[in-house]
């Protein structure tokens, strides 16, 4: 049975309790960090209801994510599966579209007839329970957690270069990970500047994914043949935490396209 806006809506409230903290204690961390991030419910039953003006429906949507690999990141896929049935993944470490212009392709053949398709992405970043962004309580464990742990790394990796010691090579046997320290390195001298890179890495990663997600669309819409569907584009950040059931996603980018890749609507203002 798939569920309403409403009934996601209904899911889960800021008043309930977890672990003896208020849900609303843990949302202001969240929010110092990262204003204006929703609660995953929040942020489906948002997207959900403004599609739904757009003609997007269960039955006639196609869902594909693009977010990493860490299963800290499947709730917010399945809150959305409940509404639009199963999910076509695209993404791989740190959230970045490993799939690449092949699985855009292959997804637009799975687009149901006189459908649409939703793309959500982005990277995912964890806050622990006192507050310290990219640390995370790992849901049944005493110890802390990086978090995103190839984001990490691969922070880690461009500072070991800017120092010199390291280099960019691309490793087969890593390749994601290599492949997200290169997509890092624009952003080396920004990172260095900032007075929390913890706080303004994911936003980097987002803005090297949002590059990306585009120019694959731009590349494999031609795939798309139906000439009545849309294309919707969601992307920001996922903030995890230690509570089950109260992770965030900060919305960054709203928009639909048309299958010829023209601009429908940009929705950001409407989350």
């Amino acid at each position: 049975m798939f569920k309403t806006a409403e009934e996601l809506k209904r899911d889960y409230t800021l008043e309930n309790k977890v672990d003896g903290a208020s849900k609303s204690d843990v949302a202001d961390k969240v929010r110092i960090a990262f204003p204006n991030a929703l609660t995953n419910t929040e942020f489906v039953y948002h997207v959900t209801k403004v599609l739904a003006d757009y003609g997007y429906r269960n039955e006639n949507t196609l869902l594909a994510t693009s977010f990493c690999c860490d299963k800290v990141n499947r709730p917010l896929e399945k809150l959305f599966s409940n509404h639009y049935s199963s999910n076509f993944s695209m993404g791989g470490l740190a959230g970045f579209p490993f799939g690449g212009l092949a699985s855009f392709k292959e997804m637009a053949h799975h687009i149901p007839d006189g459908g649409s398709c939703l793309i959500i992405y982005g990277p995912h970043v964890g806050i622990d329970k006192e507050g310290n962004v990219s640390v995370q309580n790992p849901r049944g464990r005493s110890m802390l957690g990086a978090c995103c742990e190839s984001a990490i790394s691969a922070f880690q990796h461009v500072q070991s270069v800017r120092s010199g010691v390291g280099s960019y090579k691309i490793d087969p046997l890593d390749f994601q990970q290599s492949m997200v320290s290169k997509m890092l390195e624009p952003y080396a001298d920004r990172l260095e500047q900032v007075s929390d890179p913890r706080v303004d890495l994911p936003h980097c990663l987002y803005e090297s994914q949002k590059k990306m997600i585009r120019e694959i669309i731009d590349a494999g819409v031609g795939e798309v043949l139906d000439m009545e569907t849309k294309i919707a584009i969601v992307g920001g950040i996922q903030i995890n935490t230690a509570h089950e059931g109260l992770d965030f996603f900060l919305p960054l980018d709203f928009e639909i396209r048309s299958s010829d890749n023209a601009t429908i609507a940009k929705l950001l203002d409407f989350m």
